[in-house]
């Protein structure tokens, strides 16, 4: 998706993209969606919808709009950072952040998933979102029979994802650019 119809698909959403960032100190795009594969002890926080609930995208909304709130990912202006991808023309393409802001008339699970740009079909969304400061990230996800957001703190403090990167480092298949970010990320305390 080009940055033209990805923006479209966002404004659709009630997101603004507003630049593709290159961040330093945040967990790379690629790794943030392992925050699926985290556990309570990392401070996973779960909400659940069935996908036969008649209010799937309303209750969808609601629980990303309260989870995003209580867990601080947005920022000055209501921003924060996307994943979208791919972010590179290598053979196997990687996502990376977009920052984008939240407009007062949004629709998440509902417009965005319709689109594309935060879902792969209708009542199927997939996004990952990370606050600008590095400290929280939330994903969307579909489960067997629901559809599912997760948000972990702190990324930066969770083993599993620290031996992912870690891991992604060991290969050396990154520019020395996205090396250096990823080192700087692990770097921190």
């Amino acid at each position: 998706m080009n940055r033209e119809n990805l923006s479209a698909a966002l404004a659709a959403a009630g997101l603004t993209m507003l630049d593709f960032e290159d961040p330093t100190v945040t967990i790379p795009a690629e790794a943030a969606v392992m925050v699926t594969g985290c556990r309570a002890e990392d401070g996973r926080v779960d909400e659940t919808v069935d996908f036969d609930d008649p209010d799937l995208v309303a209750k969808m909304n609601a629980a990303w709009y309260a989870m995003a709130t209580r867990h601080s990912l947005f920022g000055p202006d209501r921003e924060f950072l996307l994943a979208v991808g791919p972010g590179d023309d290598r053979p196997m393409p990687l996502p990376h952040w977009a920052r984008v802001r939240l407009e007062p008339e949004w629709d998440i699970a509902g417009a965005g998933v319709e689109t594309g740009a935060l879902g792969v079909t209708n009542r199927y969304p997939r996004f990952v979102m990370h606050s600008l400061d590095g400290e929280v990230v939330i994903a969307a996800t579909a489960w067997q029979d629901c559809a599912g957001l997760v948000m972990v703190p702190h990324p930066h403090r969770v083993a599993v994802l620290r031996r992912y990167v870690e891991g992604v480092l060991a290969l050396g298949h990154r520019s020395p650019k996205a090396a250096d970010d990823a080192r700087a990320w692990l770097s921190r305390s």
